[in-house]
């Protein structure tokens, strides 16, 4: 493990120094605190994912695979399944930076032959997830059932979200790696959609605890729907998603052996221009 800045150009040199491949989870802020202050965003994001690509096209045995988002990348899609065929049409600062990271990555592979992989992954839950930048509903959820307080809800809680459990993506993403078909992007979730709505539910159900629901204003940033079709990825490689409720269920076993008292104080997702 080495602990150091990713904006670092010897950071990263010394790091992938001996390394077949890179598996990029270098991450930004949450969608709404990107929105908030895009500038900022862009100088965090974008800068150490150039400064690894201009190592990795000295190294081009060296392959690399960007943990993108699935959601945010392709925006509000008609279709009832979003595949890797659909135009990407974010319509978040967040999802743009993402997109726009996908378009560096795919430059410098075409221009210098670096082997890569773009996983667009649906929405990540499951233990240890954090909650105190107010991303990750469900771990916010589950939050709310083990304090009682309030679970803040953006809009009517229609919203439907794909969720995939983190030991998924873990597997995928390694499986991925040892395969030898390099599909250049790749949708990473679950294929059934559920609304937050039905979450709450499903929360409630596996917790046995009911969960208060704040409604608010439904924010401009937040896609309405989105469901990824994982036919590609299930033509890669074996793969059989974790069920939701199973997910959850593993999910509060190890949260409820948490304490309360040692909890981080929870901050809440908030609109840009809603002044609080």
């Amino acid at each position: 493990m080495v602990l150091g800045d990713a904006n670092s150009m010897s950071t990263l040199a010394g790091t992938i120094a001996e390394v077949d491949h890179v598996v990029y989870a270098v991450g930004s802020s949450s969608p709404s605190e990107s929105d908030l202050d895009p500038a900022s965003d862009i100088e965090i994001v974008l800068p150490p994912v150039v400064r690894l690509l201009e190592l990795l096209r000295l190294r081009p045995s060296v392959g690399l695979t960007f943990l993108s988002s699935g959601g945010a990348v392709y925006g509000n899609t008609l279709e009832k399944l979003t595949s890797e065929r659909d135009r990407p049409e974010p319509i978040s600062s967040y999802g743009i930076l993402k997109l726009t990271a996908e378009k560096y990555i795919t430059m410098y592979s075409a221009l210098y032959g670096v082997p890569v992989r773009i996983l667009r992954i649906a929405n990540a839950y499951g233990p240890g997830q954090p909650w105190v930048k107010g991303q990750g509903v469900i771990a916010r959820l589950m939050r709310c059932a083990l304090t009682g307080d309030a679970f803040q809800v953006f809009g009517d809680g229609s919203n439907v979200r794909d969720y995939i459990y983190i030991e998924d993506i873990a597997s995928i993403t390694a499986d991925l790696i040892e395969g030898s078909d390099l599909n250049p992007v790749v949708n990473v979730g679950s294929g059934q959609g559920h609304s937050i709505n039905e979450l709450v539910a499903l929360v409630e159900q596996v917790t046995h605890r009911r969960i208060e629901v704040q409604r608010r204003e439904q924010r401009y940033f937040d896609v309405r729907s989105i469901v990824l079709d994982v036919s590609l990825l299930s033509s890669c490689i074996r793969y059989r998603p974790t069920s939701l409720e199973t997910g959850l269920r593993q999910t509060w076993q190890v949260l409820r052996a948490t304490e309360i008292s040692d909890l981080p104080t929870v901050s809440l997702p908030h609109s840009p221009g809603a002044g609080w």
